[in-house]
């Protein structure tokens, strides 16, 4: 497994390999909505941002157009509201330098995957795809430490934002909520990751399709929707089972898909999630520990799952717990193409 084994698969090669049906080309319309390429005045107004942060970005030297223009769609490509983003961020990013994560939380996402990244499966726009699995989450391993928590999604942000490659600085989600229900839930956990994304990793959300939802999440969503801008809420979809059929295997590269969505890709068992009996065992040893010999029980027990992984994988893990170990992600074009498939689908869009 290399760093950057996240995907091979090229626009040009899904569309040869996967005609589209009127049904299917449908359906990519629908929920995959292309955005148009900058307009004259987005076009000058980013040059005009180019110009007021250059002198900021000297410190950061992978800063490029595409990260540029997230900071300015996020704030309506108002340009005083974008940098005052843009400053914030950086200084954040200094201070809190959000590229490790502790034993406890790394042991949990590589043991458990309730949040992962499907190795080697881009959509047909090149994004990673991330896929959250509602029912393995288990709020009470969290043991009331929302600030550890969001440290683990800083580093799960870092490792996702590694794999991104230009010109589309985003990611695409698939929530599966098959089997979920309150117990997985708690809504501190949602309101301490929102405090971190939103200010600091605003706009690298794509599409997110929720699938296999119970009606109370349907009925939450019409409700809260009314809180969030309309961009946001334009990336979000509630999709039938029929439909996330017969999309997913033609959006995403269907080898490396999960059967689970109608693609080929027989995932590892995971058991019972973090609701597993011998999961379960792990955090109530650790539960009358002090929090240096937590920290020290999760250690020897992430090494101990590292060492039962094959040579390569166990390599790979154990390099990127640090992300800045990580290798850089393609430049990115000058150009926001546009590309038309045989389909009529544009295969070079800026898309979110």
């Amino acid at each position: 497994m290399s760093v950057m084994g996240f995907g091979e698969f090229t626009n040009e090669s899904l569309n040869e390999k996967l005609p589209l049906d009127k049904k299917q080309t449908s359906l990519v319309h629908k929920f995959c909505v292309p955005r148009k390429p900058l307009s004259d005045d987005e076009k000058a107004t980013l040059e005009a941002f180019r110009e007021k942060t250059a002198e900021i970005r000297e410190d950061w030297p992978e800063e490029d157009d595409c990260e540029l223009t997230r900071f300015l769609t996020a704030r309506g490509w108002n340009i005083d509201d974008a940098f005052e983003m843009y400053t914030s961020v950086k200084d954040w990013r200094k201070k809190e330098m959000p590229f490790k994560i502790d034993a406890e939380s790394y042991y949990r996402h590589l043991k458990f995957r309730t949040v992962e990244v499907i190795e080697n499966c881009r959509d047909r726009y090149n994004r990673p795809l991330i896929i959250l699995t509602g029912c393995r989450m288990n709020p009470a391993l969290n043991n009331g430490d929302y600030s550890k928590l969001a440290v683990s999604f800083m580093w799960g942000m870092e490792f996702i934002i590694s794999q991104i490659i230009r010109p589309y600085p985003r990611f695409v989600m698939i929530v599966d909520l098959q089997g979920w229900g309150f117990k997985n839930f708690d809504h501190k956990i949602a309101a301490t990751l929102q405090s971190v994304a939103k200010p600091h990793y605003a706009d690298y959300m794509g599409t997110t399709f929720f699938i296999n939802y119970p009606w109370v999440v349907k009925g939450v969503w019409k409700v809260s929707e009314f809180l969030l801008d309309q961009r946001t809420k334009d990336k979000i979809h509630f999709i039938s089972k029929s439909d996330h059929q017969k999309l997913f295997p033609i959006l995403f590269d269907p080898d490396n898909l999960p059967e689970r969505f109608g693609g080929n890709y027989v995932e590892p068992e995971y058991k019972y999630g973090e609701w597993d009996d011998d999961v379960l065992q792990e955090w109530k040893d650790a539960s009358s520990l002090d929090p240096v010999e937590r920290d020290a029980f999760f250690e020897e027990k992430l090494q101990e799952y590292l060492d039962s992984l094959p040579e390569e994988q166990a390599a790979f893990w154990r390099q990127i717990r640090h992300t800045k170990n990580m290798l850089p992600t393609d430049d990115c074009s000058e150009e926001f193409g546009s590309g038309i498939d045989k389909n009529g689908l544009p295969l070079y869009a800026n898309y979110d």
